[in-house]
Protein backbone atom coordinates (compact mmCIF):
# COMPACT_ATOMS: atom_id res chain seq x y z
CA UNK A 1 0.00 0.00 0.00
CA UNK A 2 1.43 3.37 -1.04
CA UNK A 3 0.26 6.94 -0.72
CA UNK A 4 -1.09 6.68 -4.28
CA UNK A 5 -3.48 3.87 -3.40
CA UNK A 6 -4.17 4.73 0.24
CA UNK A 7 -7.36 3.03 1.38
CA UNK A 8 -10.14 4.72 3.29
CA UNK A 9 -11.74 2.53 5.94
CA UNK A 10 -15.38 2.78 7.04
CA UNK A 11 -16.17 1.60 10.58
CA UNK A 12 -19.50 0.75 12.19
CA UNK A 13 -20.89 -1.00 15.25
CA UNK A 14 -23.26 -3.94 14.70
CA UNK A 15 -25.36 -4.91 17.72
CA UNK A 16 -28.69 -6.27 18.87
CA UNK A 17 -30.49 -8.17 21.59
CA UNK A 18 -30.10 -11.60 19.99
CA UNK A 19 -27.92 -13.12 17.26
CA UNK A 20 -27.34 -16.44 15.54
CA UNK A 21 -24.87 -17.41 12.80
CA UNK A 22 -25.51 -21.05 12.12
CA UNK A 23 -22.52 -23.35 11.72
CA UNK A 24 -22.20 -25.09 8.38
CA UNK A 25 -21.96 -28.51 10.06
CA UNK A 26 -25.01 -28.01 12.31
CA UNK A 27 -27.95 -30.38 11.78
CA UNK A 28 -31.07 -30.53 13.93
CA UNK A 29 -29.35 -28.56 16.68
CA UNK A 30 -28.59 -25.05 15.42
CA UNK A 31 -25.12 -24.30 16.76
CA UNK A 32 -23.85 -20.78 16.16
CA UNK A 33 -20.37 -19.57 15.27
CA UNK A 34 -18.80 -17.58 18.15
CA UNK A 35 -18.44 -14.50 15.91
CA UNK A 36 -20.07 -13.59 12.59
CA UNK A 37 -18.26 -15.10 9.58
CA UNK A 38 -17.10 -12.94 6.70
CA UNK A 39 -19.96 -14.22 4.53
CA UNK A 40 -22.52 -12.95 7.07
CA UNK A 41 -20.97 -9.47 6.97
CA UNK A 42 -21.24 -9.49 3.17
CA UNK A 43 -24.91 -10.43 3.58
CA UNK A 44 -25.44 -7.52 5.96
CA UNK A 45 -23.84 -5.09 3.51
CA UNK A 46 -26.02 -6.55 0.77
CA UNK A 47 -29.08 -5.77 2.90
CA UNK A 48 -27.88 -2.19 3.36
CA UNK A 49 -27.41 -1.81 -0.42
CA UNK A 50 -30.59 -3.70 -1.38
CA UNK A 51 -28.83 -6.56 -3.20
CA UNK A 52 -30.36 -9.96 -3.90
CA UNK A 53 -29.39 -12.88 -1.66
CA UNK A 54 -26.31 -14.15 -3.54
CA UNK A 55 -25.33 -10.85 -5.21
CA UNK A 56 -22.98 -9.47 -2.48
CA UNK A 57 -20.35 -12.10 -3.30
CA UNK A 58 -20.02 -10.62 -6.80
CA UNK A 59 -20.87 -6.95 -6.24
CA UNK A 60 -18.54 -6.68 -3.22
CA UNK A 61 -15.76 -8.76 -4.74
CA UNK A 62 -12.44 -7.36 -3.55
CA UNK A 63 -13.81 -5.92 -0.30
CA UNK A 64 -11.40 -5.99 2.66
CA UNK A 65 -12.85 -6.59 6.12
CA UNK A 66 -11.85 -6.73 9.75
CA UNK A 67 -14.30 -7.53 12.56
CA UNK A 68 -13.83 -7.68 16.29
CA UNK A 69 -15.67 -7.95 19.57
CA UNK A 70 -16.04 -10.26 22.56
CA UNK A 71 -17.62 -13.68 22.06
CA UNK A 72 -21.18 -13.20 23.36
CA UNK A 73 -22.79 -15.31 26.03
CA UNK A 74 -25.16 -17.90 24.55
CA UNK A 75 -28.28 -19.83 25.55
CA UNK A 76 -30.49 -22.48 23.95
CA UNK A 77 -33.95 -21.72 22.63
CA UNK A 78 -36.49 -24.10 21.09
CA UNK A 79 -37.99 -22.75 17.86
CA UNK A 80 -40.97 -23.90 15.83
CA UNK A 81 -40.09 -23.71 12.14
CA UNK A 82 -43.10 -23.79 9.84
CA UNK A 83 -42.90 -25.90 6.69
CA UNK A 84 -46.23 -24.61 5.38
CA UNK A 85 -47.65 -21.09 5.69
CA UNK A 86 -50.15 -20.60 8.53
CA UNK A 87 -53.82 -21.18 7.83
CA UNK A 88 -55.74 -18.10 6.65
CA UNK A 89 -57.85 -16.26 9.19
CA UNK A 90 -61.64 -16.33 8.79
CA UNK A 91 -63.32 -13.19 7.48
CA UNK A 92 -65.31 -12.82 10.68
CA UNK A 93 -63.50 -13.28 13.98
CA UNK A 94 -65.49 -14.94 16.77
CA UNK A 95 -64.30 -16.77 19.90
CA UNK A 96 -65.27 -20.06 18.24
CA UNK A 97 -63.38 -19.26 15.05
CA UNK A 98 -60.24 -18.39 17.00
CA UNK A 99 -60.34 -21.75 18.82
CA UNK A 100 -60.91 -23.81 15.69
CA UNK A 101 -58.10 -24.77 13.35
CA UNK A 102 -58.77 -24.63 9.65
CA UNK A 103 -55.96 -27.02 8.76
CA UNK A 104 -53.24 -29.21 10.19
CA UNK A 105 -50.08 -27.29 10.95
CA UNK A 106 -46.83 -28.74 9.60
CA UNK A 107 -43.85 -27.55 11.62
CA UNK A 108 -40.56 -28.75 13.07
CA UNK A 109 -39.24 -28.05 16.55
CA UNK A 110 -35.50 -27.20 16.54
CA UNK A 111 -33.02 -26.15 19.18
CA UNK A 112 -31.10 -22.98 18.38
CA UNK A 113 -28.06 -21.60 20.19
CA UNK A 114 -28.73 -17.87 20.55
CA UNK A 115 -26.23 -15.09 21.26
CA UNK A 116 -27.23 -12.75 24.07
CA UNK A 117 -26.67 -9.03 23.41
CA UNK A 118 -23.95 -9.42 20.74
CA UNK A 119 -22.00 -6.39 19.56
CA UNK A 120 -19.24 -6.27 16.99
CA UNK A 121 -17.14 -3.62 15.28
CA UNK A 122 -16.70 -3.95 11.53
CA UNK A 123 -14.08 -2.11 9.45
CA UNK A 124 -14.23 -2.25 5.66
CA UNK A 125 -12.38 -0.95 2.63
CA UNK A 126 -13.22 -1.15 -1.06
CA UNK A 127 -9.98 -0.48 -2.93
CA UNK A 128 -10.58 0.24 -6.59
CA UNK A 129 -14.33 0.90 -6.18
CA UNK A 130 -14.77 4.46 -4.88
CA UNK A 131 -18.35 4.82 -6.14
CA UNK A 132 -19.61 1.81 -4.20
CA UNK A 133 -17.65 2.91 -1.13
CA UNK A 134 -19.28 6.36 -1.36
CA UNK A 135 -22.71 4.75 -1.63
CA UNK A 136 -22.08 2.64 1.48
CA UNK A 137 -20.73 5.66 3.35
CA UNK A 138 -23.81 7.72 2.51
CA UNK A 139 -26.16 4.93 3.58
CA UNK A 140 -24.40 4.47 6.94
CA UNK A 141 -24.24 8.20 7.61
CA UNK A 142 -27.93 8.76 6.81
CA UNK A 143 -29.20 5.31 7.97
CA UNK A 144 -30.64 4.60 4.52
CA UNK A 145 -30.76 0.81 4.75
CA UNK A 146 -32.69 -0.92 1.96
CA UNK A 147 -33.59 -3.96 4.09
CA UNK A 148 -33.79 -4.17 7.88
CA UNK A 149 -30.36 -5.18 9.29
CA UNK A 150 -30.29 -8.42 11.28
CA UNK A 151 -27.85 -10.57 13.23
CA UNK A 152 -27.89 -13.80 11.24
CA UNK A 153 -31.59 -14.67 11.21
CA UNK A 154 -34.07 -12.23 9.68
CA UNK A 155 -36.13 -12.31 12.91
CA UNK A 156 -33.15 -11.07 14.96
CA UNK A 157 -33.12 -7.39 14.07
CA UNK A 158 -29.96 -5.36 14.60
CA UNK A 159 -28.82 -1.78 14.99
CA UNK A 160 -25.98 -0.21 12.97
CA UNK A 161 -24.03 2.73 14.38
CA UNK A 162 -21.73 4.61 12.01
CA UNK A 163 -18.39 5.25 13.73
CA UNK A 164 -16.53 7.21 11.04
CA UNK A 165 -13.82 6.79 8.43
CA UNK A 166 -10.03 6.83 8.58
CA UNK A 167 -7.15 6.08 6.22
CA UNK A 168 -5.41 2.71 6.47
CA UNK A 169 -1.61 2.80 6.59
CA UNK A 170 0.35 -0.36 5.84
CA UNK A 171 2.78 -1.31 8.61
CA UNK A 172 6.17 -2.98 8.10
CA UNK A 173 6.56 -6.67 8.88
CA UNK A 174 7.18 -7.16 12.56
CA UNK A 175 5.49 -7.36 15.96
CA UNK A 176 2.11 -5.69 16.31
CA UNK A 177 -0.84 -5.67 18.74
CA UNK A 178 -3.63 -6.75 16.39
CA UNK A 179 -7.38 -6.52 17.06
CA UNK A 180 -10.12 -8.71 15.62
CA UNK A 181 -10.25 -12.04 13.80
CA UNK A 182 -6.79 -13.01 12.54
CA UNK A 183 -6.25 -15.51 9.70
CA UNK A 184 -4.14 -18.26 11.24
CA UNK A 185 -1.74 -18.34 8.30
CA UNK A 186 -1.02 -14.60 8.51
CA UNK A 187 0.26 -14.39 12.09
CA UNK A 188 2.69 -15.97 14.50
CA UNK A 189 1.78 -15.77 18.17
CA UNK A 190 4.21 -14.26 20.66
CA UNK A 191 4.41 -14.51 24.45
CA UNK A 192 1.79 -12.24 25.99
CA UNK A 193 2.31 -9.87 28.91
CA UNK A 194 -1.26 -10.43 30.11
CA UNK A 195 -3.35 -13.63 30.10
CA UNK A 196 -5.18 -14.24 26.83
CA UNK A 197 -8.24 -16.30 25.97
CA UNK A 198 -7.59 -17.55 22.43
CA UNK A 199 -9.80 -19.75 20.29
CA UNK A 200 -9.09 -21.32 16.89
CA UNK A 201 -12.21 -21.57 14.73
CA UNK A 202 -12.96 -22.30 11.07
CA UNK A 203 -15.26 -19.66 9.58
CA UNK A 204 -16.81 -19.34 6.11
CA UNK A 205 -14.71 -16.88 4.09
CA UNK A 206 -16.52 -16.87 0.74
CA UNK A 207 -19.31 -18.64 -1.15
CA UNK A 208 -19.89 -19.08 -4.88
CA UNK A 209 -23.08 -18.98 -6.94
CA UNK A 210 -23.71 -22.69 -6.28
CA UNK A 211 -23.65 -22.13 -2.49
CA UNK A 212 -20.27 -23.81 -2.06
CA UNK A 213 -18.45 -22.33 0.91
CA UNK A 214 -14.73 -21.75 1.37
CA UNK A 215 -13.63 -21.95 5.01
CA UNK A 216 -10.51 -20.54 6.63
CA UNK A 217 -9.05 -20.95 10.14
CA UNK A 218 -9.03 -17.85 12.36
CA UNK A 219 -7.58 -16.99 15.74
CA UNK A 220 -9.84 -14.92 17.97
CA UNK A 221 -9.38 -13.45 21.43
CA UNK A 222 -12.70 -14.27 23.07
CA UNK A 223 -12.82 -11.02 25.09
CA UNK A 224 -11.93 -8.86 22.09
CA UNK A 225 -8.50 -7.89 23.43
CA UNK A 226 -5.60 -7.14 21.03
CA UNK A 227 -3.01 -9.88 20.58
CA UNK A 228 0.75 -9.50 20.05
CA UNK A 229 1.73 -11.30 16.83
CA UNK A 230 4.35 -11.23 14.13
CA UNK A 231 2.78 -10.44 10.78
CA UNK A 232 3.41 -8.71 7.46
CA UNK A 233 -0.29 -7.94 6.87
CA UNK A 234 -1.01 -5.38 9.61
CA UNK A 235 -2.46 -1.95 8.84
CA UNK A 236 -2.98 1.02 11.14
CA UNK A 237 -6.46 2.56 11.13
CA UNK A 238 -6.40 5.50 13.49
CA UNK A 239 -5.00 4.18 16.77
CA UNK A 240 -6.04 0.58 16.03
CA UNK A 241 -4.04 -2.13 14.25
CA UNK A 242 -6.00 -4.57 12.08
CA UNK A 243 -5.61 -7.22 9.42
CA UNK A 244 -7.94 -6.42 6.53
CA UNK A 245 -8.86 -9.57 4.57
Amino acid sequence: MTEDNMMEVLSFRWSGRFGHFRRAEANRHGLTYPLPPRTAILGLLGAVLGLEKDAPQEVLRGILLSWSGPVPRRFWHRVKLRKDPPSPLPRRMTPKAVREKTGAEVATLMNFEIMWKPFFRVDLALPGNPDLFSDLLRRFEEELYHFTPCLGLSELTAGLEFLGTAPATALPEGTHEVEGCMPQGSVRLLPARDPLSLQLVRLPFAVDGKRRFIHRPYLIETRGAPVAVETKDAVAVGERILILQ
